[in-house]
């Protein structure tokens, strides 16, 4: 199999959209990818609450003050931050999130502190909040191994980031003093990308600004941001265009990678605009300062504001010292207790699972199928990295052909067993590729820019199934290829028989969110009551396939045995 290879600091090609439509079906199709990536959907936000939060007044100072705020995102995990509201001003006020981005001291800098201080004195609240790892936010080290179990799950520090800001914003609009629909996200760097995904996935978030981050030949260094699966298919400026036709800032500066921005990104974004009728929404600087949130892109930051928030007054750089402000924005202390019951890194992922699992049950009831089957279809499309939804098989009314999925050896073998058939038979020869033997597959973060072997293998049987030109196609799947084969099938609403030889458990099948799309449980209630032969099954397999079968009321179209002749004569068995 040839390995692809995008990475992260590859010069992309942007592309050209002719029309506003061709671009709200790409927009529509790459922002339900990003929530699937990282671990959003299926659909997490149908199910919150209020989310609980502490908070403990730190500071008063001129026309604002500082409360410390913690916000549990899942049971025992609390994401912090300090907020900054404003004093004697008309209730309710507007509120920007301001994400940080790979500084030292985090949140804790100084320009990120002026720019806080400035919006609240002019009438603007300001969620300044950490990092994973980073200054309160320390049940969760910032850089860890993105595991196999964990991409299964859609689990990754981006995912996970997201998921904080969104449950920020649950928490910010319940508030009497926050006006929901003047909520905006502004920040630097890593904090850059934290803006973007959040922008483009959350029509609660009504003006962007992204600094310094934006480019068509960095797409972001850090783990927090690149959840596996992200940008298969995408890139960063494609990401916040979708954010049109909203007011955006984009700021950006010759001294870093967003030095492209002039000559690049600009154009491309502005191209959506127009597309959308709305380049008055898109405001551009940029600057020749180096990689800082300076003083000159912090006054344009402010005016940008003041203009689309409709601010009291024009806020104005503070004139204090950031770091005697250090002990009003630490969290935890003597006034506000981190919880005792604080949960573990293990805890944590365990909890996201469980959400999980509460978001996308298996299907209790017959009459739960049709909504299942769409919502799963969906889903396993993205984490198979599909350009679209899957569609049928052949239009004809007539012939059968059999097709082979699996490795050279095994597809000959089958093949002589069933040469005396009749039926015209067809090879999908597969290769098995180990992600560890991918070269370098642990640089450049592989799994956010390539699809992974199983997933190529996946979509080569997809393509070959929709090409054949019979009203029927009975597909085998073979040995270690054997869950690759469920999968395709799965996605393929052409008919036919399906015998699945597994081989005694070698078979599996690879690709982040699998898990988070419903895995086994999804392929079989989309199988389901397709003909199905089990050769020699593994026990969850069995047990999986026979209870979508029985929802389905299709225990009798489903065989299962250990030996190959009967599969056989099942498979030319007309009356099945």
């Amino acid at each position: 199999m040839q390995i692809s290879r995008r990475h992260l600091n590859l010069k992309y090609e942007l592309p050209v959209y002719h029309t506003l439509k061709e671009w709200q079906a790409r927009g529509k199709r790459l922002r339900d990818h990003i929530e699937i990536a990282c671990g959003l959907k299926p659909d997490l936000r149908k199910q919150r609450l209020r989310p609980r939060a502490l908070r403990a007044l730190a500071y008063e100072g001129d026309g604002y003050v500082i409360e410390r705020l913690a916000v549990e995102s899942l049971p025992g995990y609390y994401v912090t931050g300090s907020l900054f509201l404003p004093l004697n001003r008309k209730l309710p006020v507007p509120v920007m999130l301001h994400p940080h981005g790979h500084f030292e001291t985090g949140r804790l800098n100084d320009a990120d502190i002026l720019r806080s201080v400035a919006l609240a004195k002019a009438g603007c609240a300001v969620l300044l909040y950490d990092m994973i790892g980073y200054n309160d936010h320390d049940q969760l080290p910032h850089r860890a191994v993105n595991t196999p179990v964990e991409q299964l799950w859609g689990y990754s520090r981006a995912g996970l980031q997201l998921r904080n800001s969104l449950i920020f914003v649950d928490y910010l609009e319940s508030l009497i003093e926050i006006d929901a629909n003047r909520i905006g996200c502004s920040g630097i760097s890593g904090g850059g990308t934290q803006t973007f995904l959040l922008a483009a996935v959350d029509p609660r978030i009504k003006i962007a600004s992204p600094v310094k981050m934006v480019s068509a030949r960095m797409q972001g260094g850090c783990l927090c941001e690149n959840a596996p699966n992200l940008r298969v298919s995408a890139t960063n400026p494609e990401i916040t265009a979708l954010f049109a036709p909203k007011p955006l800032l984009l700021i950006s500066d010759s001294g870093d990678w967003t030095d492209d921005n002039p000559t690049i990104v600009e154009p491309f974004i502005r191209s959506i605009y127009k597309l959308c009728r709305a380049e008055k929404n898109f405001q551009r600087l940029h600057l020749n300062e180096g990689h800082q949130f300076g003083l000159p892109a912090r006054e344009v930051y402010y005016q940008w504001v003041h203009i689309h928030f409709k601010l009291e007054s024009l806020p104005k750089e503070p004139a204090l010292s950031p770091q005697s402000l250090i002990p009003a924005l630490k969290v935890w202390g003597q006034d506000l207790q981190k919880p005792a019951q604080a949960a573990s890194e293990n805890a944590i992922f365990d909890h996201f699972v469980q959400d999980c699992r509460a978001a996308f049950p298996a299907p209790a009831h017959k009459r739960e199928l049709n909504t299942y089957r769409q919502t799963a279809t969906h889903a396993l499309s993205h984490a198979f990295n599909l350009d679209a939804e899957p569609v049928g098989g052949s239009r004809r009314k007539t012939g059968k052909m059999i097709l082979l999925a699996g490795e050279s050896e095994a597809c000959a073998r089958w093949e002589e067993m069933l040469k005396s058939s009749g039926l015209p038979i067809q090879r999908c020869e597969l290769v098995k590729t180990a992600l560890a033997d991918i070269p370098n597959f642990h640089q450049d973060y592989y799994t956010t820019y390539n699809p992974v072997p199983d997933a190529v293998n996946v979509k080569r049987l997809l393509e070959k199934l929709k090409t054949l030109p019979v009203a029927q196609v009975h597909l085998i799947g073979l040995g270690k290829f054997a869950l690759t084969a469920l999968y395709a099938r799965a996605l393929w609403s052409g008919k036919g028989k399906f015998l699945l030889a597994m081989d005694d458990n070698e078979s599996d099948c690879f690709t982040p969110c699998l898990e988070r799309a419903g895995g086994q449980h999804a392929a079989w209630a989309l199988v389901a009551p397709m003909p199905l032969c089990l050769l020699s099954p593994t026990k969850e397999t069995e047990t999986t396939a026979r209870a979508s079968y029985a929802l389905a009321g299709a225990e009798k179209q489903i065989l299962v045995t250990a030996r190959i002749e009967a599969s056989l004569q099942w498979l030319l068995n007309e009356s099945r």
